[in-house]
């Protein structure tokens, strides 16, 4: 990135260089004519070199092959114009007017500084030709001892300047190597413990999938026998036996369910999903007549806004996410008459729904618990459950790279947001066309 804006502004400052030459060259000849009358001048020659710069410049912006050398081919240009300088310099006797324009084309010369191989040679050919015009002049209006003590100096003052810029800048990229190097280093380093990291999560979860799976044989076994012993001791006037075996199914039930979490949770932890166009209206209305009983019994009423009639997700797993928060939103609610709203909308990115209710609502403090597994906010006897409905619903909102949140205050019902991931565009419009065609 760091190149690609350093080449863009290398490029913008050469091409400023050429568009300069094309306005100064001819301009600098009129002036010197206006300020010397009868100087020896070819306008037809400035013209000329005029156009060139100019084609260059006109063909920086269409031409790959002068864009990419255009540093090279500017720095030759500005080599040829200080030459044909010095031979008008040398036609004109080195007057004054004529001197200034050698002394510029010759700083011009330090353009070539970003190609140390050309910089060096272009400064040592400019000052032996500048010095044979000198002294090869017939009757050169100012000194010949001063104009060589000036562009002497001046290249020497150039190519020292250049030699520091040349030096930091080759500091600055070995600096700029070591850090690319090591920064390649870390990342290889941070994908190599990604990578170790997922395989070891991988392995947990598949640790916890088979030994919940394997936990369920036995338990079912302890509530069989459990069963057994209170049919064969059906009648008994022990109420503390009766008390202990009810208490012993009770905790065979809630352990069952725990694992039935435990695995639910893994099975979306490891389990690939079948993303496909899903019309989410139907999976709605699939929920809601598998839970009508419930819904009945406490008299829920469900009101839907589905803007996002297909949503790419796997069908299996959305059905489990809203299933999770209708509970929810169903089971924390006192409200005589609980309502539950459903909206589904279509952004430009991802799809956004939320679940919101009018039931007890959640205390601040406690909403960023509620997405962890087993982490309760009220006890057994009060809302049944395990505490793993909203841990399962993060896990495939996360499936689906999206978000999960929670807006709620204690009293004024809560509001479930979450967000998944869109198709890319290109698929989407394939899938749309498909459906169109069946």
């Amino acid at each position: 990135m760091f190149d690609k804006g350093y080449k863009v502004t290398e490029l913008f400052w050469y091409r400023m260089i050429l568009c300069t030459g094309v306005i100064g060259i001819p301009l600098f000849g009129y002036l010197a004519v206006q300020s010397a009358p009868g100087s020896v001048e070819f306008m037809s020659h400035r013209y000329f070199m005029a156009a060139v710069w100019g084609l260059i410049f006109a063909f920086s912006f269409v031409s790959f092959y002068i864009k990419e050398q255009l540093v090279i081919i500017t720095c030759w240009l500005s080599l040829l114009l200080h030459i044909w300088v010095i031979w008008i310099v040398y036609l004109n006797n080195f007057s004054s007017e004529y001197v200034t324009g050698l002394v510029t084309t010759f700083s011009v010369l330090n353009i070539s500084v970003r190609r140390p191989r050309l910089y060096y040679w272009f400064f040592l050919s400019a000052v032996v030709l500048t010095e044979m015009a000198v002294f090869a002049a017939p009757q050169p209006e100012i000194s010949p001892g001063l104009v060589s003590f000036t562009i002497i100096i001046l290249a020497m003052a150039f190519m020292l300047a250049g030699s520091a810029v040349l030096t930091n800048e080759r500091k600055l990229s070995e600096l700029n190597e070591t850090l690319e190097k090591k920064v390649a280093e870390r990342t290889a380093e941070a994908e190599n413990r990604s990578h170790e990291l997922a395989l070891k999560n991988q392995e947990l979860e598949q640790f916890a999938f088979v030994a919940s799976h394997d936990l369920k044989s036995p338990l079912r076994n302890i509530g069989s026998f459990v069963q057994l012993i209170q049919r064969k001791l059906n009648g008994t006037t022990d109420s503390d036996l009766n008390d202990y075996l009810s208490f012993v199914v009770n905790s065979v039930k809630k352990m069952n369910d725990i694992i039935n979490d435990v695995l639910l949770y893994s099975r979306y932890g490891h389990q690939a999903a079948a993303f496909e166009m899903v019309p989410i209206r139907e999976v709605i209305d699939e929920i809601c007549q598998l839970m009508a009983h419930e819904l009945k019994q406490k008299k829920v009423l469900i009101h839907c806004n589905i803007q996002a009639r297909m949503v790419y997700c796997d069908r299996r797993q959305m059905e489990q996410l809203l299933r999770n928060l209708v509970e929810n939103a169903m089971k924390y609610n006192e409200s005589p008459h609980p309502v539950i709203e459903i909206t589904a909308v279509e952004k430009r990115s991802e799809y956004l729904f939320s679940v919101k209710d009018n039931g007890i609502g959640i205390p601040l403090e406690y909403q960023a618990k509620i997405f962890k597994m087993f982490q309760r906010l009220h006890t057994e006897d009060e809302y049944p459950g395990t505490g793993a409905g909203l841990a399962v619903c993060k896990r495939i909102v996360e499936n689906h790279q999206g978000e999960i949140w929670v807006h709620s205050r204690p009293g004024e019902g809560t509001t479930l947001f979450f967000t998944l991931e869109k198709l890319p565009a290109t698929t989407l419009h394939k899938a749309h066309l498909a459906e169109a065609l069946h």
